[in-house]
């Protein structure tokens, strides 16, 4: 395994956190100039390890590629990854496929964070209520949870938000209840909603990652045009 330590894409990424804009990277796929958050940094190791750098903590050379299936599938295509390392290296074929998990896994862990901070609601009436007060960031909905509940929540939701002139709180649904439910030492959740608070960017930030790999809200959702698209970090006014 690589070992992990502070190197110059974990310190510009600081610094970025601290008020100071990050600087670009450019995507091996495409050329374009992107921002930190909309890439996933690829780890080269000495023995020609190839693994994702998630949190930019990893030393020694790397490459940037943008946060979406294509852009890895093509810099895969025209070798891309080789010609950044400069060396013999072993790119898995399933590179995407272990973003996506990678991904998923940073964005359940976030809600662990958001949990210890006591911003989270679970169940159906904590986030019912939650909604009724409009103090939801985001709803998560089991992606095998039944239309009937996460369609009353998100009656509350909307009304809300248009008494007040919102945008409703968007949904998640890429989870399972079972996924949901070990975040939270259970067997099965289908509702969870994240308050707004302090965890809310990190939370946007990888969610607006995760959508260029899967889909927010499962496409055999038949009330899928009901819901509240997820917002990414870009458009929602992040720098």
């Amino acid at each position: 395994m690589i070992a992990e330590t502070k190197n110059e894409a974990q310190i510009e990424q600081e610094k970025g956190s601290h008020g100071h804009k990050p600087r670009e990277r450019r995507d091996i796929a495409s050329g374009q100039a992107l921002e930190s958050w909309q890439m996933i940094r690829i780890a080269f190791g000495p023995d020609g390890q190839v693994v994702p750098d998630f949190s930019c903590k990893l030393p020694g050379r790397g490459a940037w590629v943008a946060s979406d299936r294509a852009s890895v599938e093509k810099a895969l295509k025209i070798k891309a990854f080789a010609r950044a390392a400069k060396m013999n290296i072993s790119v898995p074929t399933n590179l995407a496929d272990q973003i996506e998990a990678g991904l998923a896994q940073r964005v359940l862990g976030l809600l662990g964070m958001a949990k210890r901070a006591g911003e989270i609601e679970t169940g159906f009436d904590k986030v019912r209520g939650a909604a009724q007060g409009g103090l939801l960031a985001y709803r998560f909905e089991a992606s095998d949870g039944s239309e009937d509940g996460r369609s009353k929540i998100r009656v509350n939701a909307k009304a809300v938000a248009k008494e007040f002139d919102e945008i409703p709180a968007p949904v998640v649904g890429c989870f399972s209840g079972e996924e949901l439910g070990a975040v939270f030492g259970r067997e099965h959740l289908v509702h969870v909603g994240v308050r707004k608070g302090r965890v809310f960017v990190a939370l946007q930030k990888e969610l607006t990652r995760l959508a260029g790999f899967r889909d927010l809200i499962p496409a055999n959702w038949t009330d899928k045009e009901h819901e509240s698209p997820f917002i990414p970090y870009e458009s929602a006014g992040g720098k």
